[in-house]
Parts: C-alpha cells; structure tokens; sequence
C-alpha cells in the first residue's frame, strides 16, 4: 500500500464506521493519519541519503479506536482495536504489523466469578466503572527470529493492570497461522462479530467495499497465493508459513 491508501483508509474508518465508534476514537485515528504524512516525508527524505527508514502509523492501547457497546448472545460487550504498521518501502506490505484486539466485559456475571477470582479483584471493579478485559488477541507478523507462522494469531499478550485480564501471560503459544490483517480488515471483523445489523449497512457502502477490496488486493492476494503454491508440497503449509524453517529439524 501507498501513504495515499494508507490514509484513504484510515479515513474511511474515521467516517463510514462512525456509527459503531465511540467518537473519542476520532482523534486517534486523525493522529495516526498525521503520522502517516511526517513519517513518510521523513522516509523520502532519508531514502535521498540511503537510509530506509519506516514510515507508517501506530494507535497505541491507551488511545485506542473503542467500539461501541453491543449485547452479543445476551453478554453485554464491546472491542477496540490498537495497531502498528510500518513500511520500508513506498508501497507494499507492512514491515510491522502488530494488531491488538480485546473484548471487554461489562456484565457482572460476566467480569467478576465468585469461585474463581481474588476479592481483590472485585475491589478494583467496584472503584472504577466496572469493565474487564475477557478475550485479548495478537494479530502479529512474526518478528526476524521469532518461532512460529510468519503472520499468526495469538491470544493473551502483556496486559495493562486495568484490564485485569486473566489470561496469564505466561502462556505465548499456541501461535496460529493466520492470514496478515490490517486496520480496515479488523474494523470489518469487530463490525461483523459485534454489530451485524449495522455491518450489513456499513459493508453495503461503495466507499467501504473499495477500501476492503483494497486492502485484500495488497496484503491477502500474495499470501493465499503463496498458500495455494505450498499445498501438496512435501512438508506441508503449515511448514511453508513457518518463520523459522531451520526450526524444522529432520
């Protein structure tokens, strides 16, 4: 993808999933879009001297894009998204992606179990306005050395205290080969799971249908091709998306 994409489709999520956006998520979404301008001018700049700096944005936790709240199977929830994504070209897929979603809680069946959490727990609940990190995941492209699927999917992850998520952090595996994602893909993900009825409006948009397409043209086409070409292959495809081949003794 271009500096061009990449801020076209940061504002289309901006405007078009306005409706299923808590607006304090606007500002970060214009930050990430200033980001993408200076950090590519400074890549141009340093790529005239042969350096090859990133370019790209990040949203980080604190300021995540906070999707509105929605009652899913009778469970009041809701989930917000915080990314980084880095480029060391003018165009292509991201060097770095880092994608974080979680699922909050807001129940109090839901985010306190009596026989099973420490009273401190509740304490905590009680002293602020009452939500918890049920479900976190890592969409992440492996970093140079990492074990595990090139793009993987993991659960947990490092938390902040004020999740008081519980899943242990501990426990980094299973990675899980999934294909790479990025922030329009994700939107479209929590949109689907958490707001159906508003998704099927939101996915009918012109200006949505081409961002997504544009999104799976630059970053999904060469993986499922890549996919396709490793099935049958002696080894198999989990092997073939490995980041890590020596890894593979024989």
């Amino acid at each position: 993808m271009t500096p061009g994409t990449v801020a076209t489709a940061l504002e289309v999520v901006s405007r078009q999933f306005a409706p299923i956006l808590e607006p304090s998520s606007l500002r970060g979404l214009e930050q990430a879009k200033a980001e993408v301008a200076a950090s590519f001018e400074i890549f141009m700049r340093e790529k005239r001297r042969g350096r090859r700096p990133a370019w790209g944005f990040a949203i980080r936790p604190s300021e995540s894009l906070e999707f509105t709240r929605s009652r899913v199977h009778g469970v009041e929830l809701s989930a917000d998204i915080a990314c980084e994504f880095r480029w060391e070209d003018a165009e292509g897929i991201p060097a770095v992606q880092k994608l974080l979603m979680r699922v909050w809680g807001y129940d109090d069946a839901v985010v306190y179990r009596e026989d099973l959490d420490a009273p401190g727990v509740l304490e905590r609940l009680t002293s602020t306005d009452a939500r918890r990190v049920m479900l976190r995941y890592h969409f992440d492209r492996a970093n140079e050395g990492q074990t595990g699927p090139s793009y993987h999917l993991q659960a947990g992850g490092n938390s902040d205290p004020a999740e008081l998520c519980w899943l242990h952090e501990a426990v980094a595996v299973p990675r899980l080969a999934t294909p790479p994602i990025d922030l329009v893909l994700a939107c479209e993900v929590v949109a689907a799971n958490f707001h159906a009825v508003k998704f099927d409006e939101i996915s009918r948009d012109p200006t949505v249908i081409g961002a997504i397409r544009n999104s799976e043209q630059a970053i999904l086409r060469t993986y499922y091709d890549d996919c396709s070409a490793a099935l049958g292959r002696d080894g198999g495809l989990l092997r073939a998306l490995w980041n890590i081949k020596k890894s593979w003794a024989t």
